[in-house]
């Protein structure tokens, strides 16, 4: 199943990912189903959703996409702690960790306190196409108009997430 597999031999950063709600294993169809239907299903057409994301690998390349994006999280948030460059404590502002300090446990590892915890979550959500609601035009979720517009919230997903972070660093020099 790999390293970021969620069946029985989890791997660790997916089990913390599981632990933080960073993903969860008994939502992450529900979402995905509200991404691309919205709430305007049927019972059977809720059902046949759910299978048909199982189906198609959605649900667990979300979640994949999910664990990964949190470990290259808390490696940003550690690397940026130590102010690893010009543009470190403006991420560690951005991310709300401004002032912030990590403390560790006797292994090395920080120690997740409330505001690491919501710094992992921006940056995830930063990071990972999460189409949603805030991400669409308001024809877009029209029920007449949302068969054809799931096939485009992703580039409108793209422009949100991805290509505004692009704009915010070039304003930055970086």
């Amino acid at each position: 199943k790999g390293i970021f597999s969620l069946g029985e031999n989890k791997s660790e950063m997916a089990k913390l990912a599981n632990d933080l709600g960073v993903i969860d294993e008994t939502n992450m169809i529900e979402s995905m189903g509200m991404v691309y239907n919205g709430k305007y299903m049927s019972k059977t057409m809720h059902k046949v959703n759910k299978w048909f994301f199982k189906l198609n690998g959605m649900e667990e390349w979300n979640s994949r996409m999910r664990v990964a994006a949190l470990s290259a999280g808390k490696r940003f948030i550690e690397k940026h702690a130590a102010g690893h460059n010009e543009h470190s404590s403006r991420y560690m502002k951005e991310l709300g960790l401004e002032n912030w300090s990590p403390t560790y446990d006797k292994q090395g590892d920080i120690i997740i306190d409330e505001k690491y915890k919501e710094a992992l979550f921006r940056f995830v959500d930063g990071s990972v196409l999460r189409p949603n609601a805030a991400q669409r035009p308001v024809w877009g979720s029209d029920p007449q108009w949302m068969l054809l517009f799931h096939l485009k919230q992703f580039t409108f997903s793209i422009q949100k997430t991805i290509l505004n972070r692009v704009g915010h660093e070039l304003a930055h020099g970086n």
